[in-house]
């Protein structure tokens, strides 16, 4: 904006200024004001030919490395065979209505990501980073949470602990500032990526985050939806956004469709990939403590 503002007040001046050539100064005026503007272009083209060698490289690099995965792993068997992978620059969505574990999966497909030497950015606008710790020492030491808090173990316990400490020494960066606008989050990606390489992003969940003022939710959430997956592509990465869905799966009783996703039906245009959580209601009146068994339903996938 400085070199636009200058450049203009350079035309300006030579304007009022005796001017012999005005064809001359049109001219000079204009190409200063494309060299300006190039520095906004982003992105290149890219011959036909070219591209499609490139898929071949990548294919011949699969087969000669025996890797399936050619993304980032999920820790799923059944869902990285589906997907081979978060490929970059896809936008992910996680959805399910509330208590039934979106944060805990993505939190454990994020610590398994690490573990593979992928490093991770987790937003996490709902639960503060004390209670993410809690919830990674209860899966690491086997600890249950009320015993954690007291705490209530003995010596073995806190060996435990202590070899969690080894385990959980990941490159998995958190931050858990609540309230964030779409654009504090782009930036702040862009920064983190620069700054640690890194490979995968999530954020926790996108009904928290702050968009354009004077839209309706609808709206409002399917532009920051769009703006996420620019940033995706940008970054070449894949970033998976946590979402709730509408409460009439649940009152009809019946499994999630696209339509559900809670206020945008621009969320699903935007989406790459859209994972649905769902229990059965028979098995949701199985209590708290025990093993649920919760679906894992793959409604979109865009690469196949």
């Amino acid at each position: 904006l400085r070199r636009l503002i200058g450049e203009s007040l350079r035309t300006i001046s030579q304007c009022h200024g005796k001017v012999e050539d005005v064809s001359a100064l049109v001219e000079v005026s204009a190409k200063a004001m494309r060299d300006t503007t190039a520095r906004l272009v982003k992105g290149e083209w890219v011959r036909y030919d070219a591209m499609a060698l490139e898929t071949y490289q990548s294919v011949e690099e699969s087969l000669r490395n025996g890797n399936e995965i050619v993304g980032v792993p999920t820790g799923i068997p059944a869902l990285d065979f589906q997907t081979c992978g978060w490929q970059d620059g896809d936008l992910i969505f996680l959805a399910a209505r509330p208590r039934i574990g979106k944060t805990a999966f993505a939190q454990q497909i994020a610590e398994h990501a690490a573990r593979q030497g992928f490093p991770v950015a987790f937003f996490s606008l709902e639960m503060t980073r004390k209670q993410l710790g809690f919830r990674a020492m209860q899966r690491e030491t086997g600890i249950d949470s009320y015993a954690l808090r007291k705490p209530r173990f003995g010596a073995e316990g806190w060996d435990r602990m202590a070899e969690a400490l080894v385990t959980l020494s990941l490159p998995m960066y958190v931050n858990d500032i609540g309230g964030l606008r779409y654009q504090d989050v782009i930036g702040m990606s862009r920064q983190i990526v620069r700054e640690h390489g890194i490979k995968l992003l999530i954020l926790d969940f996108l009904g928290l985050t702050r968009g354009p003022q004077g839209e309706s939710r609808n709206r409002e959430l399917g532009l920051i939806a769009e703006e996420f997956k620019t940033l995706a592509k940008e970054l070449a990465i894949p970033f998976i956004c946590l979402s709730q869905l509408s409460r009439k799966c649940e009152q009809e009783k019946r499994q999630p469709i696209l339509s559900d996703l809670r206020d945008s039906g621009d969320i699903e245009a935007a989406a790459d990939v859209v994972l649905f959580l769902y229990r059965p209601p028979a098995v949701e009146e199985i209590g708290r403590d025990s093993i649920i068994p919760t679906d894992l339903i793959i409604a979109k996938n865009r690469a196949f």
